[in-house]
Parts: structure tokens; C-alpha cells; sequence
């Protein structure tokens, strides 16, 4: 019945494998020189706060006095969701889009299992590999903190780590309703990078500029990292607006997928 999970599951192996050593490896790296920070982090509060507001914007603006702060800073603010983002959007777009160009989803549809079935099962292929990589970021920054003999805030890490996968989640639903909508990989992945672009700059950019302030509940930045989870804490309210938001781009791409023609 899982046949099709299973085998996506395969398919993914390689290139999972390499996002999630690369999150290994990120975690180590940060937990590990966060040490020789941790003397001078005040002095480097005072660079931060120097900077002009637009710069600050961007980088994120927690304190690195806590390890918390600079692992908001160093990983969660840009560089995690970025990686994930990557991760959901390319293979959400090859989901159907790819067995489409490639002619190969006439002969998948021949076999004795429904379009939702098709799309749900790849569906859950994909989250479980965004379920890979985001543990291999935690797994990281556990070796990373067992190898400098640092003690690392569990909870705070494990709830930012839960919403960078809502928000993989997201996109990747995101990414998988443009592909079984139009059964282009190109067009799928370029639009959920576009999105995830503007997304980024409109919640940067409307922490410094009033007139931009009031749409920020528009990007998916504000929702997953926008009070610095690994800091303040979890909003469920944001977790729950994220999960609507893409079980509603699920919902929608079956009901396209199961009733549009297939170019084959």
C-alpha cells in the first residue's frame, strides 16, 4: 500500500544524506566556536547595536550574550530555513511535475492507485526527509556540544527546531501544489522561490520601515522565526497559521492534481 513512499524514501536517500551532513555539520560548527565568543559577546553586542538598522535587520537582532542568541543569529535567522526551504522546494516541485516531463506519471496512474494516493504518499515522503535533515541540525549541535563539554538549552533548541520544520512543511506543500498544478518543475520551483524571496525581504524589511510593518503577517518568516523561537519561545498561534496555511496548499493540489489533464 506504501509502495510509493517507500520508494521516493530511496529516491531522496542521496541528497538527503548530503543536506542533512551538511546540518551536522553546521550544528558542530556553531555550538563549537560559540565558546570563544562567549568572552568577548558583549563587546560584540555593542558592534551589533552600532550597525545601521537596515543591516540589523537582516542578520537578525537577538543578543549573542546567550548561546541562544547567537545560535538565532548564526543558524535559525537565515541560514537553516534557507537550507530547508532549498531542500522542500526542490523536491516538492520534482514531485509531480518531474514524472510528468520525463512521461513517466501515465505509467504511475496505469498502476492500480488514485491520484490522491499518489500525491499524499509523495507528500509524506518529502516531510519525512525535511524530518531527516531538520534532526540532523539537532543532532549537530548535541555532538557539537559533547565534543566542547557545553551545556546546551534543550528546549529552546528543540522548539526552534520544530518550527524551521513547520516551516519546511510549508514549503514544501507550497512547492508540491505548483507542481501538481502545472507539471512544470522549472515554473514550480522559480515561483516558491520567488515567494520565499519576497517573504524573507518583507519581514526584513518591515521591522525598519513603518509602511511595511503592518504586512509582515504575510510572510511565513514572521510566523516561523519572527519572535526568535530559539530565544522567546514558541507562538502556537504562529505554529497553527503556518500548518493551516500548508494543509490548505496540500488540500488545494489535490483537488487540482485529480481533476486536471495529464500531458503525457
Amino acid at each position: 500500500m506504501f509502495f510509493l513512499y517507500l520508494k521516493v524514501l530511496k529516491d531522496y536517500w542521496k541528497s538527503t544524506m548530503w543536506f542533512s551532513l551538511g546540518m551536522i555539520l553546521i550544528g558542530i560548527y556553531v555550538t563549537a566556536v560559540w565558546p570563544s565568543f562567549e568572552d568577548s559577546s558583549e563587546q560584540i553586542d555593542q558592534i551589533l547595536k552600532s550597525f545601521p538598522d537596515a543591516i540589523t535587520a537582516f542578520i537578525g537582532d537577538t543578543s549573542m550574550s546567550t548561546i541562544e542568541g547567537f545560535m538565532n543569529i548564526e543558524i535559525f535567522e537565515f541560514f537553516a530555513p534557507i537550507i530547508i526551504a532549498v531542500y522542500a522546494i526542490t523536491k516538492g516541485a520534482d514531485s509531480i511535475a518531474q514524472e510528468e516531463e520525463t512521461h513517466t506519471l501515465d505509467q504511475l496512474l496505469s498502476l492500480p492507485i488514485s491520484r490522491i494516493s499518489i500525491l499524499l504518499q509523495k507528500s509524506f515522503a518529502l516531510i519525512t526527509g525535511i524530518f531527516v535533515v531538520c534532526f540532523s541540525l539537532w543532532l549537530g549541535l548535541q555532538i557539537g556540544g559533547i565534543i566542547m563539554n557545553y551545556s546546551i538549552p534543550q528546549w529552546n533548541i528543540l522548539s526552534a527546531i520544530f518550527s524551521l520544520y513547520i516551516f519546511g512543511i510549508t514549503m514544501a506543500f507550497l512547492s508540491i501544489f505548483l507542481s501538481s498544478s502545472t507539471g512544470k518543475r522549472g515554473l514550480s520551483a522559480g515561483i516558491s522561490a520567488a515567494i520565499i524571496l519576497s517573504s524573507y525581504l518583507i519581514n526584513s524589511l518591515g521591522k525598519i520601515i513603518d509602511s511595511i510593518e503592518q504586512v509582515r503577517f504575510i510572510s511565513i518568516f514572521y510566523y516561523y522565526n519572527g519572535n526568535s523561537v530559539i530565544v522567546n519561545g514558541i507562538k502556537s498561534n504562529h505554529i497553527l497559521i503556518m500548518f493551516c496555511v500548508s494543509i490548505i496548499f496540500l488540500i488545494v493540489g489535490i483537488l487540482i492534481f485529480n481533476r486536471r489533464d495529464i500531458r503525457n
